[in-house]
């Protein structure tokens, strides 16, 4: 993944803004998707979504952020 580009108003230098890498994983049925976003840098999860939906033409009616419970 890249990363993007804006210019900050006050110096006109370009400044780049921090974007997450992106991982679906996707059942074999098409229902259900996690998705991964990462830091680019670390690699670290940042954050977990699994989203479901009832038929493979559908939208995604249920989207749910997980985390890891120790």
């Amino acid at each position: 993944m890249g990363r993007m580009l804006a210019l900050d108003e006050n110096d006109g230098k370009p400044l780049i803004l921090p974007t997450w890498g992106y991982y679906p994983l996707w059942s074999k049925d098409k229902l259900t998707l996690v998705q991964i976003f990462t830091d680019p840098a670390t690699e670290e999860i940042v954050k977990v979504t699994v989203a479901t939906r009832r038929a493979p033409w559908m939208t995604f009616a249920s989207i749910t952020e997980v985390e890891q419970v120790d």
